[in-house]
């Protein structure tokens, strides 16, 4: 095993190991060098965070795999802001065919991004040499992911059954759906079970709900909004909607209960 230090010198790359500072860079820097433009990004600084000759910058690739993008020569730097840092770099000559190809094992003992170089190179060793410079594949088309139908028929029936539960009461869901727009499962379930105390813990039937006074709403924590949500598509429920119930059509009354035991069948 080789570190990296060692191997640029080894590659005639004028290292000054007295004064160079380490980049480990994260977040978006691998779209910044795809596009060629990894030098302006990292020029771009919100502290003086390379005080030194040079700086020799990796980018994070994945966990403790890092890819080689250069050594930097710092020239100068320019206070534009409390948080802009401007510097001024330039590539060190000879490095040209590494950039890019290098891949570095190096797990990372803090949360640091600028560490100080050693002058034995410290823990980046050198996993794999690319044999050309990484860069965006270019897209191989639909074609390869095209699989045969007995292929596909086989991952298909390999997979557990899906079941789908019918909501027999499409009113009290379509109010269920209303409450929780928004809101994380658990606090959508306080809301539920607050609104089945309204009526008993009893799930109501679509003219209970139109007929449940804005502010008994509001009183158990929905918005104005959500309460006139739920009220007023209730009230078109009732004019609009039939219950289908062995073939028969059956107009909503006032006591009709099928909306809570029976499939419904909505019909403009």
């Amino acid at each position: 095993m080789i570190n990296l230090t060692t191997f640029l010198s080894a590659s005639n790359i004028d290292l000054n190991l007295d004064s160079y500072k380490v980049h480990l860079a994260t977040g978006n820097p691998l779209d910044a060098f795809l596009r060629g433009q990894f030098k302006e990004w990292q020029e771009h600084q919100k502290k003086r965070n390379f005080p030194y000759d040079m700086v020799i910058s990796l980018i994070e690739l994945c966990r403790s795999t890092w890819l080689f993008v250069g050594v930097y020569k710092i020239i100068s730097d320019q206070k534009i802001s409390d948080k802009h840092i401007q510097y001024s770099t330039e590539l060190i000559k000879g490095q040209e065919e590494l950039i890019g190809r290098i891949v570095i094992h190096h797990v990372r003992s803090s949360r640091a991004s600028y560490l100080k170089g050693k002058k034995d190179g410290d823990d980046f060793i050198i996993s794999e040499i690319l044999p050309k410079t990484m860069t965006i594949k270019n897209f191989p088309g639909h074609n390869p992911v095209q699989i045969s139908y007995s292929k596909l028929k086989t991952i298909i029936d390999l997979q557990e059954p899906l079941l789908l539960v019918t909501q027999q009461n499409v009113c009290l869901h379509l109010c269920y759906s209303i409450m929780s727009q928004q809101l994380s499962i658990k606090v959508a379930d306080v809301f539920h079970r607050r609104f089945l105390d309204l009526y008993k813990g009893i799930e109501p039937t679509p003219k209970q709900v139109a007929e449940t006074p804005f502010e008994t709403l509001r009183g158990i924590g929905l918005s104005n909004a959500k309460a006139n949500y739920i009220i007023n598509p209730n009230n078109h429920i009732i004019s609009i909607c039939r219950f289908h119930f062995y073939r028969k059509w059956y107009t909503c009354s006032s006591s009709c209960r099928s909306c809570q035991n029976r499939k419904i069948s909505i019909v403009p």
